[in-house]
């Protein structure tokens, strides 16, 4: 980060189920990821509020933006070459390392690109 080897040590991080928000709330869950010692927040899909991202350039937390579990890339069947591109490619498999829902032909391009077989996107 900056030039400097980091640690990234991070969570998941679910808005309310009801969409509502609470300042006092925010800080004190801020105040616990900093108590748990991490340095990143994984958003599962969804954007957060201003307020959630003042108070996490505010104590240095960095945020990852997730893809929704729901959303076009559970849609296996229907994903372009474009899409099987992007989900193989080196980046997105660092970022789902922790994934439990992985498409097959995901695992098999990986398998494959491990052997030597294809060329991923960079």
């Amino acid at each position: 980060m900056n030039g400097k080897r980091i640690l990234i040590r991070g969570g998941g991080w679910s808005q309310d189920m009801l969409l509502r928000t609470d300042d006092n709330r925010l800080r004190d869950q801020f105040r616990l990821v900093r108590d748990l010692n991490l340095n990143t927040i994984r958003l599962e899909g969804k954007l957060e509020t201003d307020e959630f991202f003042h108070l996490a350039d505010q104590q240095g937390i960095l945020v990852m933006l997730g893809w929704c579990c729901c959303d076009h890339w559970e849609h296996w069947k229907d994903w372009t070459s474009d899409d099987l591109t992007i989900a193989t490619a080196p980046c997105a498999r660092r970022c789902c390392v922790s994934s439990s829902c992985q498409p097959a032909c995901v695992a098999q391009r990986q398998r494959q690109s491990s052997a030597g077989n294809v060329e991923t996107a960079t």
